[in-house]
């Protein structure tokens, strides 16, 4: 680029001296080159909208350089130049050609003729319909830069003396608008004649696209619209109306309720007003009819569209209690809802009540308790919990009950120390399977579980009888209640013990005989009647209890087999047939705490909204 800049620098004043002195004619005998000058006529005539190529060709020398010259000013290099007119007459254009030896110059005379002169009226229709206040601009356009003059008139008067005049229609009627145009030495004239609508005679446009919806925070209705664009006076404002007696016409408009006045904005594209329908006072569950009209400066008012009848929402509010897993009452639980930022405490009673929320929204509540209600102190306090969504059109009443953060074995680092994950794992609520579709716990409905146990002494003298009585007897000691019962009445019981059968595969089995049938899927249905198989293969007396402990733990509702096998749990796939400290240790804490567990719980809780840790 600087090579270039210099070039046409040093170009220009060749250009520069050859204008104050002689062009550089003498050559040597074998310089013959001569370039071709296109067109070759210099003097060339063009109109305003046309261009002009010029070319300097010589095949017979290529080295050679081109400075271009317009109007005495330096303008370009190169071998081609397109010229454009910049306005009317003569101009000139000078090709300055270089050689290594010597430099030649040809000049063009370029002139741009004026056209006849000519006057442009706009618009160009005589008769012009226009509305009282709407301003219409006319004109007068000539195609000379010749001086003109103006002189409008309007009615007679005088009214301007430029090229452009701007008509204000005060009132209604008709106005007649003269332009005279002195131009060239030729005088040309326009008339117009301007029919005037007054403002009274039409409407004053529509508010589009209203919308009334409700919002997700209580109480709040949403009006939305968008602005009226177009019309003849400045808009002022905006006039939010209802009623309760029907849709809102141009006859009874001035009946409706002028719930709320809004300025205009200009070019805002969308209105959106949020308001309380409490504070305005609008009767919950009531049909209510809105709808938006604009008011200009001068106080016209827009019809009001029509619009569809609006329930106003009615509020309602969700009660309950938080409990423990005894079904003692948690003095200041804390119960929120971190959406609407409500939190409220339970009192001493464990009471709650939370709201009031629109009937659109949907709620999920949280639980939460330190440990310490002033009557019993929980080391670790509580899992915090979730309540099911909940919506105006069910029922507004969930009661919590909190489990303790037991915590469990660390030797087993399958659970990490979790108790919600060890319970949801032992009840196969951790993830939805076929035969178990969602997260909700389904337990026997009533407790204690009547069981029925038959006498039986095996071939090899195990009394399966007796050991299944004594793994009663073991889970209600270490339960602290009964949770099992015996009975006489094989019609009665809930549990059906069944004995002899051989199987080379198994110990024992649970199967489900009501309600279906098959195989027991635990924690998937609510049971009401199971039988228990000890089969023949068992061998010894402490095998057959440890197998009806083992077994009675399916019923009680840890329908899966423990992660791991050196801690000491009960429900692993093949526990140790010789427990260490037999029977005190027969089944582990985090079992005994599981099966209380699902007693205390309520009927199918969905245990996906207890939080795990």
């Amino acid at each position: 680029m600087l090579q270039r800049v210099a070039l046409l620098l040093c170009l220009a004043c060749l250009a520069c001296l050859s204008g104050c002195n002689e062009p550089i004619t003498t050559e040597p005998e074998d310089f013959l080159s001569s370039p071709e000058f296109v067109p070759a006529e210099q003097n060339v005539i063009l109109t305003l909208d046309q261009y002009q190529d010029f070319k300097i060709l010589d095949p017979a020398w290529p080295d050679f350089e081109v400075a271009w010259s317009r109007s005495a000013f330096p303008n370009s290099i190169g071998p081609r130049y397109r010229y454009f007119p910049a306005t009317y007459g003569p101009d000139t254009l000078l090709a300055t050609v270089v050689y290594p030896d010597r430099s030649i110059e040809h000049p063009w005379i370029i002139n741009v003729p004026y056209p006849d002169p000519e006057v442009r009226f706009i618009p160009p229709d005589s008769t012009i319909q226009t509305v009282e206040t709407l301003p219409l601009t006319l004109r007068a356009r000539t195609n000379r830069p010749d001086i003109s003059q103006y002189v409008w008139t309007r009615n007679g008067e005088a009214a301007g003396q430029d090229s452009t005049y701007v008509y204000q229609a005060l009132e209604g009627g008709s106005d007649v608008i003269h332009c005279q145009v002195t131009f060239a030495g030729e005088v040309f004239a326009k008339q117009w004649q301007i029919e005037i609508t007054p403002l009274a005679e039409i409407d004053l446009p529509e508010v589009t696209n209203i919308q009334v919806n409700r919002t997700y925070l209580f109480g709040e209705i949403q009006v939305s619209w968008d602005p009226i664009e177009s019309w003849y006076v400045p808009i002022a404002e905006y006039r939010i109306l209802v009623s309760l007696d029907g849709p809102i016409t141009q006859e009874n408009r001035n009946l409706a309720i002028v719930l709320e006045t809004v300025p205009h904005e200009g070019e805002n594209p969308n209105y959106m007003v949020t308001f309380s329908a409490e504070e305005e006072q609008l009767t919950p569950e009531a049909l209510t009819w809105f709808t938006v009209v604009g008011v200009d400066e001068r106080g016209s008012t827009s019809p009001p569209p029509d619009t569809l009848p609006f329930q106003i929402p009615y509020y309602w509010y969700i009660e309950g209690r938080v409990l423990n897993l005894e079904g003692e009452p948690l003095d200041q639980a804390e119960v929120d809802d971190s959406f609407s930022h409500y939190q409220v405490l339970t009192d001493h009673e464990g009471n709650y009540r939370i709201g009031p929320y629109p009937d659109s929204r949907s709620v999920i509540l949280s639980a939460s308790f330190s440990g310490d209600n002033g009557k019993f102190v929980v080391p670790n306090g509580f899992h915090d919990t979730l309540s099911p969504p909940l919506t105006s059109d069910g029922d507004h009443r969930f009661d919590f009950v909190l489990i303790p953060r037991f915590g469990c074995d660390p030797g087993c680092d399958v659970y990490a120390g979790d108790f919600i994950f060890y319970l949801r794992k032992m009840t196969s609520t951790w993830v939805p399977q076929d035969d178990r579709p969602n997260h909700n716990l389904y337990k026997w409905d009533s407790y204690p579980l009547k069981i029925y146990i038959p006498d039986y002494t095996s071939s090899t003298g195990i009394d399966f009888g007796e050991a299944t009585r004594q793994a009663v007897q073991i889970w209600n000691n270490k339960l602290g209640e009964n949770f099992l019962v015996l009975t006489s009445e094989e019609s009665q019981a809930q549990i059906l013990m069944e004995f002899g059968q051989d199987s080379t595969q198994l110990f024992g089995l649970v199967v489900l005989c009501e309600p279906g049938g098959g195989l027991y899927p635990l924690g998937s249905m609510i049971p009401e009647k199971i039988q228990i198989f000890l089969f023949n293969s068992i061998t010894t007396q402490e095998n057959a209890e440890v197998t009806a402990l083992h077994e009675l733990g399916h019923a009680l509702g840890l329908c899966a087999h423990a992660a791991c096998h050196d801690v000491g749990y009960l429900m692993y796939v093949a526990p140790s047939m010789f427990l260490e400290n037999w029977p005190e240790n027969a089944v582990h804490i985090d079992e005994l705490n599981a099966v209380r567990t699902i007693r205390s719980l309520p009927q199918g809780v969905d245990l996906s909204n207890y939080i795990s840790e």
